[in-house]
């Protein structure tokens, strides 16, 4: 059997066999004379097999396949939202090499590379998660610490009596800033809940820390109003 690895979607010597796949196709993952397996223009893999190549399995082969094929689909449609068109490529390319092992006939194979693609589906997903929540939470606190500077500097006019409770407020805004920041590497979210859930969880830690920091002053000004 000759095997036939391709980046784009040069059919070679197999044009003829499998022109009904040229106009759909983005990249070839494998294509020999008896299969192809490629990813088409809507990101989703296909792939085809030839009646001589079924007339070759088993009973307990197909069975064995089927199964693994199936556990294939899932994979391939498990969420991967928010990563960007070349980690969805890449993720899509490891379940493509996975149905590649299963028309083989290694099935063994197939599932190792299936654990394989969802640990890197995992690894980006939650990166990207990271990504958004450091991005949120320090550009709402930089515009956050930026008014209260010009609230100081007198650029805003404001009450002078709320003067203390913004600081304290700032403050308690960065301290919540810096523990987001601190504990990135674990957090553990998953970017395909979507940017909206990130500002708002992001948002509010920071409305948290502004309250916090409003509890801790109003403790210490009751603390001095009783010894006074």
């Amino acid at each position: 059997m000759t095997n036939k690895y391709n980046s784009s979607c040069d059919f070679g010597q197999y044009d003829e066999l499998w022109k009904n796949h040229k106009n759909s196709c983005m990249k070839i993952i494998r294509i020999t004379n008896e299969y192809i397996v490629y990813i088409d223009k809507q990101d989703n893999i296909d792939w085809e097999t030839t009646e001589a190549y079924d007339s070759t399995k088993t009973a307990e082969e197909k069975i064995s396949s089927e199964k693994a094929l199936s556990h294939c689909l899932i994979a391939e449609r498990k969420p991967t939202g928010g990563l960007s068109n070349e980690a969805i490529l890449s993720f899509k390319t490891i379940i493509g090499e996975a149905i590649v092992n299963c028309l083989e006939k290694n099935y063994e194979g197939t599932y190792e590379i299936l654990k394989l693609a969802d640990e890197f589906r995992v690894d980006r997903v939650i990166e990207k998660s990271r990504e958004w929540h450091l991005v949120f939470t320090t550009s709402i606190t930089a515009a956050l610490i930026f008014i209260a500077l010009l609230i100081n500097a007198k650029n805003i006019c404001i009450c002078d009596e709320l003067l203390p409770y913004i600081n304290i407020g700032a403050w308690g805004v960065a301290g919540a800033c810096l523990s987001r920041i601190l504990r990135s590497g674990n957090l553990k979210n998953a970017s395909y809940a979507g940017r909206r859930l990130h500002f708002i969880e992001s948002g509010c830690r920071l409305v948290g820390g502004f309250i916090a920091g409003q509890i801790v002053y109003l403790g210490i000004k009751s603390a001095l109003l009783r010894k006074l």
